[in-house]
């Protein structure tokens, strides 16, 4: 409502009626304009994704490799504030290769069990103990770092997963952290039985009877040699899960590349582990920089 003082008000007395209506009109105006908000020009702007995210260093499968069932790469949601933070803090990047001649993947025979030979069809199926690039990347390789700082985060509350999907546990290799969640999945149509082998946590054996069976395992240990899984009901069926009580680790992909972000700088034990091809270990300097590339050559057992 407008406020008049007391020369305006007495001014209305002299005029009468149709001055007091005209000034009352402008007051109302100006009340108007002051209530107003201005517009918002602010543009919103999409959230930057990761550098290391975006780029991908996934390769073609080779014959016989199932890749079906790998998980799909998820976008950042990082902000420009957090992705320039993860692209300045320290990374430990390098590839694990193999010196020698590559060992021949056998064909996984699935003849006794009819559900198996029908999930594949005429497809043939290679063991998967030993997986090399053509210039002799190691995939499925475990890096990690010994005797890792104490972590600042708790361990991550989506779980980690581990599917038995066409007669295969998927992924083959992975590390998670104490007191993570485990999904084990059963994505097949029949039986399949989940059999643990920890070394320090509880032994374990579950049935899971067909498709969409789910079954949580968490681990209050840290196992490293790492927990190996199989399947009494299809022989060779085999996984590898690492319990880690720090972030510090990584798994080799297609390419025998891995990276390790995060990492406070300072001297420490860089190690690699593979199934069959078995492990080493280096030492190396993390500095502020942050940029610190360590590769492995591994040799036949």
């Amino acid at each position: 409502m407008a406020n008049f003082n007391a020369s305006t008000v007495a001014a209305m007395s002299f005029w009468g009626p149709a001055a007091a209506m005209l000034m009352g009109l402008a007051g109302c105006a100006k009340v108007g304009e002051s209530d107003s908000a201005p517009a918002n020009t602010t543009e919103a702007h999409p959230p930057a994704a990761d550098d290391r995210t975006a780029k991908s260093d996934s390769k073609p499968a080779a014959s016989g490799e199932l890749n079906a069932n790998d998980p799909a790469d998820e976008a950042s949601g990082a902000t420009t504030a957090d992705a320039a933070d993860q692209k300045s803090s320290p990374v430990v990047r390098g590839t694990v290769k193999f010196d020698g001649p590559p060992p021949e993947r056998l064909e996984i025979d699935m003849t006794q069990v009819p559900e198996c030979v029908k999930v594949h069809g005429s497809d043939t199926i290679l063991n998967e103990d030993v997986i090399l690039g053509p210039g002799g990347e190691v995939k499925n390789a475990f890096v990690y770092v010994k005797r890792a700082p104490e972590p600042s985060d708790d361990a991550p509350p989506e779980p980690a997963v581990l599917n038995q999907t066409k007669c295969m546990y998927t992924p083959r290799v992975q590390g998670i952290r104490v007191g993570q969640k485990l999904e084990i999945r059963n994505s097949d149509a029949f039986a399949h039985n989940v059999r643990g082998y920890p070394n320090l946590n509880p032994i374990f054996n579950i049935g899971q009877p067909g498709k969409g069976d789910v079954r949580e395992k968490v681990f209050d240990l840290a196992e490293n040699p790492p927990i190996k899984f199989k399947c009494d009901l299809h022989k060779w069926m085999t996984a590898y899960v690492f319990v880690m009580d720090h972030p510090y680790f990584a798994v080799t992909g297609d390419d025998g590349q891995f990276e390790i972000g995060g990492l406070p700088p300072g001297d420490y034990t860089l190690a690699v582990w593979h199934e069959k091809l078995g492990k080493d270990q280096q030492e190396i300097t993390v500095d502020e920089e942050g940029k610190v590339v360590a590769d492995f050559t591994l040799h036949e057992e």
